[in-house]
């Protein structure tokens, strides 16, 4: 059950993500995958955020094909609902 509720979290993660996407007329990749600045926005951190994370292992899994660094929605989902905290400070999932 457990299993399923991180699933259905994720997947509404990832529609909102897509619609803030679309709404903002951000560019996205043919399988849905963002630029660096554009996530950075929607995390609401510095660019320069997002490289240090990548530096230390840290952040949301991204793709680098060329020199460019682009990160897949569903994977942008998964790192936030990774994050998310009760009021107590317990993690959720």
């Amino acid at each position: 059950m457990r299993d399923e509720a991180i699933a259905e979290a994720t997947a509404a993660r990832a529609r909102l993500l897509l619609g803030h996407v679309r709404e903002a007329c951000m560019r996205m990749s043919g399988d849905q995958r963002i630029g660096e600045r554009d996530v950075a926005v929607l995390l609401g951190v510095h660019a320069d955020t997002m490289r240090r994370w990548r530096a230390e292992g840290d952040g949301p899994a991204f793709y680098r094909i060329g020199g460019a660094v682009t990160y897949a929605v569903d994977d942008l989902a998964a790192y936030i609902c990774a994050g998310r905290h009760s009021a107590s400070g317990t993690r959720m999932y």
